[in-house]
Order: structure tokens, then C-alpha cells, then sequence
């Protein structure tokens, strides 16, 4: 015998509703971060900061990135600007991404960073003359590292 469940019409309405209601609810995908070429395609180019200096009191004319290197050029008043390069290294699977710039790779010594690329804008956090994986600063806003190192924020505008 075949037994046929038929229900009222507003029954299968509040029925349906009911079932509806416990819908699984869809998963949040995190957006994929940019891979390594689309972070360094930003950032090609010259860019300059108002008060980028070296040490020694020697104003800089601006930071110009060509493909994985990063020049910083000083600009001098008598003589030829003086050019320091340095190798461009990034992580953009860390949040925020981690930039490091490494002057010589024979050597260890690194300016190990996070970076943030807003269009005509690059904000690089970093402390200097690191090794050590503790002595990258984790936020923008930080002024030492977890191991105590001082960190700088450098802002460079595009210039071109």
C-alpha cells in the first residue's frame, strides 16, 4: 500500500520556511594576497621622501626600484650622486608583508621590515642591521622590535 502525505498548502509554506531558516551559512574566503610579482610590479619605479637622509647628514635624492633592487640615490652637491643598491626580498604570505633589503648577498646583514604599497604611496617599517628573525617590527605603528631594536617608518612618494 502506498500512504502519500499530503499536507495544506500553508502547512508546506511554513514548513519550507522553517527548513530554509537552518540553511548552511556560506564559508568566508579570506581575498588571496598578491603574489610576489604583483607587489614588486607596484612598486617599480622612483620614488622620493622629504626628509630620506643617510647618516652622516648627506641628503638623498630618492629610492628608485628596478625589477628585485631597490637604489637608494644620494644626491651630492660636488660631484656625481653616490648609488647604494640593494637586493629587494619580500613574503607577501605574512600579514602585513615582510620586506627585506639585503646590500650585499654575501653578506647577512639586512634591513628587515613590513612593507604596505597604497598606490602612489610605499610605507616601509624596518630596523637595521639585522639578522635575527625577532627583530622585524609586526605593526606600523611600532617603534621598537620584539627584541628591542628601533624601528623607522620611511614614506616614499612616486615620482615617476
Amino acid at each position: 500500500m502506498n500512504a502519500r502525505l499530503v499536507l495544506p498548502l500553508p502547512s508546506l509554506v511554513l514548513l519550507t520556511m522553517y527548513a530554509s531558516a537552518f540553511a548552511p551559512v556560506p564559508v568566508h574566503k579570506e581575498p588571496a594576497k598578491p603574489a610576489v610579482p604583483e607587489i614588486v610590479a607596484a612598486m617599480q619605479g622612483t620614488w622620493t621622501e622629504p626628509h630620506l637622509f643617510e647618516a652622516k647628514g648627506r641628503w638623498a635624492g630618492s629610492v628608485r626600484i628596478e625589477g628585485k633592487t631597490w637604489t637608494t640615490v644620494f644626491a651630492t652637491p660636488n660631484g656625481p650622486n653616490r648609488e647604494i643598491a640593494y637586493e629587494l626580498l619580500l613574503d607577501p604570505s605574512r600579514d602585513p608583508v615582510a620586506l627585506d633589503l639585503r646590500r650585499n648577498p654575501s653578506t647577512r646583514t639586512y634591513m628587515k621590515g613590513i612593507v604596505k604599497v597604497e598606490g602612489g604611496r610605499i610605507v616601509f617599517c624596518y630596523a637595521s642591521n639585522v639578522d635575527a628573525e625577532g627583530e622585524r617590527p609586526k605593526a606600523f605603528s611600532d617603534t621598537r622590535t620584539p627584541a628591542g631594536r628601533a624601528v623607522r617608518t620611511l614614506t616614499l612618494n612616486r615620482i615617476e
